[in-house]
């Protein structure tokens, strides 16, 4: 009974929707066949990032798939240790699952087996960026030689978000009304919109070396993080 109700609703229902789409396309053919002005309005809104994404990568290789993975859990340890001590908070701490996979060498054409390489990366979350440089030591003295790097990023950008598409929106309805008033027409209203969802450039890293006191020093610096907005908007036009 149920699936006859369905089914009676189903067809009730293409109907409707049948006619609201052939309406909704005579509607955009029918305004385009008026003059036009096709715009694109964009914007950028940049901001001070306040975190830091900061990845290292435990691996391993070893002859038998038990050391290697031993091994690489024992130095993704201590360094999550360490970071705990360091005054990071669990949340702060993203830790991947391993994976173990087998390496084999060629040798005449000939597959032979070499034995395994195990991963496991680690990623801090981290608004002291200071900490950056000790999380780096620490991972060194955990024996995790490979920085997987870092990015500068937002903690929220939606705020950013609504205002670079807030921007991109006004930008359009300029470029119209300026078109518009370049060729002695009027703006009558919207025909078709199409619209961009607003894109977060994350910051890259920026590392320098102070040679006046002769060691590795690394010096970060946030670039700004830029959120871009698009639209594209046809006008009607008198």
């Amino acid at each position: 009974m149920k699936k006859i109700m369905n089914n009676k609703i189903f067809k009730t229902l293409c109907p409707v929707f049948a006619f609201l789409l052939c309406q909704n396309a005579a509607l955009a053919s029918s305004c385009e066949e008026e003059g036009t002005i096709s715009v694109t309005g964009s914007a950028s809104v940049t901001a001070t990032p306040d975190v830091a994404s900061l990845s290292f990568v435990s691996t391993v290789f070893s002859k038998d798939a038990r050391s290697a993975r031993s091994d690489v859990e024992k130095k993704a340890f201590i360094l999550i240790e360490s970071a705990l001590k360091l005054g990071l908070k669990k949340e702060q701490i993203i830790s991947e699952s391993m994976s173990l996979y087998p390496v084999y060498n060629y040798n005449d054409g000939k597959r032979i087996f070499d034995g395994y390489n195990a991963n496991r990366e680690i990623t801090f979350k981290i608004s002291d960026f200071t900490l950056i440089e000790k999380l780096t030591d620490l991972a060194l003295k955990a024996g995790i030689e490979q920085i997987g790097g870092f990015t500068y990023e937002l903690k929220d950008s939606s705020s950013l978000k609504k205002i670079a598409d807030a921007n991109a929106i006004t930008d359009a309805k300029e470029k119209a009304l300026r078109l518009a008033q370049g060729f002695n027409v009027k703006v009558k209203g919207v025909c078709r919109i199409s619209f961009s969802d607003a894109q977060l450039e994350h910051a890259p890293r920026f590392m320098a070396v102070n040679s006046a006191k002769q060691s590795m020093v690394a010096e970060y610096t946030p670039a700004p993080v830029k959120v871009s907005s698009e639209v594209n908007v046809v006008y009607t036009i008198d």
